[in-house]
């Protein structure tokens, strides 16, 4: 045998093991699945504070081209590093992420101050059409506008309003959060309209080519006696959306309908590394490429702090590479309805039916206000955009990730916070115990972490003790010579 047909050879053979030990691992990662619906569900995917204020009328932020789109104060365009503002107009930007951050901060609407939440804005796929909630000059209610993007003579883009809601906003009555299909062909919306089986339903309205169908109710597979809020479809057509239906974890939650095809099958609740007993509200997916997500958690205390949480794809995972945040949601469990989501309220699940509800009789609870939105209606019309840049932050020399390979002191701690100005280390107390955090840089933030351990079952413990004592979001981070590494194995 030459030379060369013994290096094929080998090169066979190593192949060949290559092959072995990777079904090994998608064994391993089966047999690990089977015995723990929520298997390593903390590593497949990563939860993580983002450094952006939540400004009212807005309860979250939406997905705009390359970026997002959010209120902050126009005292930013001078220095967008700061956090709380006692000056300066509200009005809408869009910006890219990077590296956990955003830069390069533009006006989203240069022609006019947008000061409209975004978290109940849509868009079309080209991001020509948006829809958007405002509030009627005819009976000071919620309705939801049609807007266009056009470009005016001065080579400035901008977004021309309808004056008038859209065709079906007919009575008297609520028409918010309106989510656009990929494809146009249909809308969802939230509405206290009479035929809701609750305070406030989603119903679904479709694209006839010359304007709006009149709307459906989603029957009471997907609504409750209570309300549902803020509904996003994914590039499937998957229904994600905020309910206070009694069996959630308190406060609103945030559930997934799959859609089939056809029609949207019974809601399943998140997993409780989303929701908490605080809301848990505005959950939208990037329908680009369904790597990453927003969602708010406001919690019920007299401040009412809300806090602005995003979600990413782990890709050390191989078979992640190829998934986006919806099909690890709902394919992981052997039902295609179900993936990273536990045990909502036990109904019928029959399928949404494309049939009007019946009217039912029962008296409609309360609407929850504090969850309802408060908009400026006035629009004025300005002639210069105001402009915002910020250069592209650099990543720091500290930041970096380590593999479970790699030899080292392990050590689980506990994050709780994360600002964009170093807090340092300083002692805080948790359920009436005495600790020094401990910060790192990371992603261009700086996270805050108390406690450590040797083994995640002791930090898992800790991580409960912190949810429960004001730091609903706590969760588990692993450092290898205090570094935080992400890789699955640790968990």
């Amino acid at each position: 045998m030459n030379k060369s047909h013994i290096a094929l050879s080998i090169l066979a053979l190593i192949m060949f093991s290559c092959s072995n030990i990777n079904k090994l691992k998608e064994s391993r990662l089966e047999t690990e699945r089977s015995a723990n619906p929520e298997f390593l569900e903390g590593s497949l995917f990563d939860i993580d504070t983002f450094n952006l204020e939540i400004i009212p009328p807005s309860s979250g932020v939406q997905f705009f081209r390359d970026g997002i789109m959010f209120l902050a104060s126009s005292k930013k365009e001078e220095n967008m590093l700061q956090d709380h503002l006692s000056f300066g107009t509200i009005k809408s930007y869009y910006a890219g992420i990077y590296e956990g951050t955003l830069f390069k901060y533009t006006d989203f609407s240069p022609t006019f101050p947008f000061t409209y939440p975004s978290d109940a804005t849509t868009f079309s796929n080209d991001f020509k059409t948006m829809y958007f909630t405002g509030i009627s000059k005819t009976d000071n209610k919620e309705k939801i506008y049609e807007a266009t993007h056009s470009a005016g003579g001065d080579y400035q883009t901008g977004w021309a309003v309808k004056e008038t809601p859209v065709s079906f906003c007919q009575e008297n009555t609520v028409y918010t959060h309106p989510a656009l299909s990929v494809d146009g062909s249909m809308m969802i919306f939230a509405s206290d309209k009479k035929g809701s089986t609750g305070g406030l339903d989603l119903y679904i309205t479709r694209n006839k080519g010359n304007g709006w169908s009149d709307p459906e109710n989603m029957s009471s597979t997907i609504n409750s006696s209570g309300n549902e809020l803020f509904p996003f479809l994914d590039s499937g057509n998957n229904l994600f959306f905020s309910s206070d239906r009694t069996g959630g974890k308190g406060g609103y939650d945030i559930y997934v309908s799959w859609f089939n095809g056809k029609t949207w099958n019974h809601p399943e609740i998140l997993t409780s590394r989303i929701n908490t007993t605080a809301d848990d509200i505005s959950f939208r997916i990037d329908r680009k490429d369904g790597k990453s997500a927003f969602y708010t958690t406001r919690n019920k205390s007299e401040n009412r702090h809300t806090q602005l949480f995003r979600i990413t794809v782990n890709e050390n995972i191989a078979e992640n590479k190829t998934k986006n945040l919806s099909q690890i949601i709902l394919g992981m469990s052997p039902s295609p309805a179900k993936g990273i989501i536990a045990s909502a309220e036990k109904k019928d699940s029959e399928p949404v039916t494309q049939q009007k509800a019946e009217t039912k009789t029962e008296v409609k609870p309360e609407v929850k206000t504090e969850i309802k939105t408060e908009i400026k209606t006035e629009i004025k019309a300005e002639n210069k955009p105001s402009t915002a840049v910020a250069s592209k932050p650099s990543t720091s020399t500290s930041e970096k990730s380590v593999s479970a390979d790699k030899k080292g002191t392990v050590i689980y701690r506990v994050q709780i916070i994360t600002t964009s100005i170093s807090k340092g280390s300083y002692p805080i107390s948790i359920n009436s115990k005495n600790y020094q955090t401990w910060e790192y840089l990371y992603k261009g933030a700086y996270r805050t972490t108390v406690g450590e351990f040797k083994t995640l079952s002791e930090a898992t413990a800790f991580q409960n003790t912190c949810r429960k004592s004001g730091y609903p979001q706590a969760f588990v981070v692993v450092f290898v010579d205090d570094i935080r590494s992400t890789d699955p194995k640790f968990f």
